[in-house]
């Protein structure tokens, strides 16, 4: 808390409330930007992002819809990879358990 010239500043919203209803002979401000006036009016605070126009916007909203294609292109082809690969696996399990079989065979065959 410190006194600048004739206003107070605080580190936080509560903090500013809780002092501007104690003391009402001078204004309370907030790092952030909240102004308690002794007249008990608040105002301010800081945008957490400067407000754009509506190009702005309506250009990043592109750049998102252009990304998004991009990503549900690569998320196609990483599925239709990952399809290639588990056929592949579901193959080799069953050249797998016919070769076990056929162990399992020969030994049946030895023990006879």
């Amino acid at each position: 808390m410190h006194l600048l010239g004739n206003l107070l500043l605080v580190s936080d919203y509560e903090g500013g409330a809780q002092i501007s209803r104690m003391y009402k002979a001078f204004p309370v401000v907030t790092l952030e930007g909240e102004v308690f006036l002794p007249s008990g009016t608040i105002s301010g605070g800081g945008a957490v992002e400067p407000s754009k126009n509506v190009l702005d916007l309506k250009n990043s909203l592109r750049e998102k819809i252009d990304a998004l294609k991009t990503l549900r292109g690569e998320t196609k082809q990483l599925n239709l990879a990952l399809t290639r690969e588990e056929k592949k696996e579901i193959s080799l399990k069953n050249k797998t358990q016919e070769k076990l079989d056929l162990i399992n065979e020969l030994k049946e065959k030895e023990k006879k």
